[in-house]
């Protein structure tokens, strides 16, 4: 049986590229499809330079006219701005369990990075800090939030047989939410509040949430500049995420701290656990997936936290105290049993710390590799 790498050079070629993790998991329980629809377009608008300063190249694994496995391969000019050396990152690496297959894709990534200066391989990651990343090493039999990647635990023997190294890793945890507030946070939050005048912003609609759409961009880049994988946003996209995410959200959902003066100075995004309305779905919205989708966001049980930020300045006050409480009175007036956090870095103590006042528990442990060229 011959195995062969073939370029994604057609649409047709495209859309087996997005269609084999179908395949792939088709009975496993724990793995959350994407929507076609929006998968297509997050490849569509990475591979265009112009769109957000990035080139990359996509691959599929081919034996004997059937597709065993997939891989992107990614260069973001930013990122090679920031860390002076082109980091080819590798994302959407999905493969049979047969090493032939892994170490081909990879290779195929690695000989096509080395052409364009590559001087570390490293994944998976997306085209930015916004998109999926990271490979499941612990935690495999738990369905996370949607906006997060599910590997078989195959994945881990492949990397390590084929030299891969941690580059990082972050952690996942479920918080329960408590039925009364803890009586030190209630404390917390009652200094800042009158310490410092901090409040949140009221967010009525989705119009409401657009309104800060520079502000919230711009404290998430100067939160999240100095970690691994994130590298600065183009202003295309910027407003692609913006028209893609936010009005998806919803506003009680979305807390936006202000001091005394008015200034956006933290955030907290969580959103309608969707996980178990994308299985149903299958990748399509028509013709049920969007009714799941509503029925999920009209009427969750669990949520998923996303995105947190701080200013720098306000980051040893315990601004994220406060976005914490905001987030669990809205879950209390609607009825959210349990919170599922999205994945942050291991040494992450500053939000970890929150946890030790509600029942909490990790949930998974997922790592990104790395190796030399």
């Amino acid at each position: 049986m011959s195995l062969r790498i073939r370029t994604v050079a057609s649409k047709r070629d495209l859309k087996e590229f997005v269609r084999f993790p179908f395949r792939l998991y088709k009975d496993c329980p724990y793995w959350v499809p994407p929507v076609n629809k929006a998968e297509y377009f997050t490849l569509e608008r990475g591979m265009d330079p112009d769109f957000g300063a990035t080139r990359a190249r996509l691959f599929l694994a081919e034996r004997d006219g059937r597709i065993v496995g997939r891989i992107a391969a990614i260069i973001n000019m930013k990122e090679f701005e920031k860390v002076g050396e082109k980091h080819t990152r590798f994302g959407w690496f999905d493969f049979e369990d047969d090493p032939q297959v892994s170490r081909a894709l990879i290779e195929a990534a690695t000989e096509w990075a080395q052409k364009e200066g590559g001087r570390l391989i490293k994944g998976p990651y997306g085209f930015t800090a916004l998109d999926k990343a990271g490979m499941v090493v612990e935690g495999f039999d738990f369905t996370g939030p949607a906006s997060t990647l599910y590997n078989y635990e195959y994945y881990r023997d492949h990397m390590l047989d084929m030299g891969f190294e941690k580059d990082v890793d972050w952690v996942e945890f479920e918080i329960i939410t408590p039925k009364e507030p803890p009586a030190r946070v209630l404390k917390a939050v009652d200094i800042l509040q009158h310490r410092y005048g901090l409040h949140r912003i009221p967010l009525r609609t989705g119009k409401d949430v657009m309104r800060y759409v520079d502000d919230l961009f711009q404290l998430y880049m100067e939160t999240y500049s100095e970690l691994p994988g994130t590298v600065p946003l183009t202003q295309k996209q910027v407003e692609a995420y913006a028209n893609q995410y936010l009005p998806i959200l919803r506003p009680d959902f979305v807390s936006f701290i202000a001091d005394g003066e008015g200034e956006m100075i933290g955030f907290g995004i969580t959103m309608p656990s969707m996980s178990r309305a994308l299985q149903k779905a299958r990748g399509r919205l028509w013709p049920f997936g969007v009714w799941y989708i509503m029925q999920a966001k009209r009427k969750p049980r669990l949520a998923d936290l996303v995105l947190i930020g701080i200013k720098k300045e306000w980051r040893s006050r315990g601004v994220h105290t406060i976005i914490f409480w905001e987030t669990m009175r809205t879950y209390w007036e609607v009825g959210v049993e349990k919170v599922q956090v999205n994945p942050m870095l291991e040494q992450n103590a500053r939000v970890q710390t929150l946890f030790k006042d509600y029942e909490w528990r990790q949930t998974r442990r997922r790592r990104a590799w790395k190796k030399a060229l």
